[in-house]
């Protein structure tokens, strides 16, 4: 039963999958094997879209839970499930990992991203910490300071 909203999801790759240090698998599975897990309503337009993708040939696997439960690829799914010809589909199956593992993962990693985020943010913007504080400056009128910092006239100070 779909209990999650798709911002509740990761939305990865592979790539993905490796950076966070997931131990996986690629297989093939039946479309009706694997579980979809997304409560929100899937967008017409981004199926069009996957189905284009895969006439040209690009299909990224769909990304499931240890119980083939999906965690990113629904939109993909939902045109394979369309299709009646369809019936085989790549899969990356994330080993001895739980949706609610994996949502609760990315969760504490959005989380974590957010702040760091705030973070660099609150430090950009306050004076004491920000590199574009120059004390030597007066005033806006006064220019000799630029000599101090020009390259072309062998200064290092860049």
């Amino acid at each position: 039963m779909p209990h999650f909203l798709r911002n509740e999801l990761p939305q990865w790759t592979i790539k993905d999958v490796i950076k966070h240090d997931y131990s996986y698998y690629f297989a093939l599975m039946s479309k009706h094997t694997l579980r979809p897990s997304q409560q929100d309503a899937v967008d017409e337009v981004k199926i069009l879209r996957k189905q284009q993708m895969l006439q040209v040939g690009q299909f990224d696997p769909i990304i499931t839970d240890c119980d083939w439960n999906i965690v990113c690829g629904h939109h993909r799914h939902e045109m394979m499930m369309r299709n009646p010809n369809m019936h085989i589909v790549p899969v990356i199956c994330l080993e001895g990992a739980t949706i609610d593992m994996i949502v609760d993962y990315y969760a504490q990693q959005c989380l974590h991203d957010d702040e760091a985020l705030a973070y660099r943010y609150d430090a950009y913007n306050e004076e004491v910490l920000s590199h574009h504080a120059a004390p030597h400056i007066q005033d806006a009128t006064q220019t000799d300071w630029i000599d101090d910092f020009n390259p072309e006239k062998g200064n290092s100070n860049v």
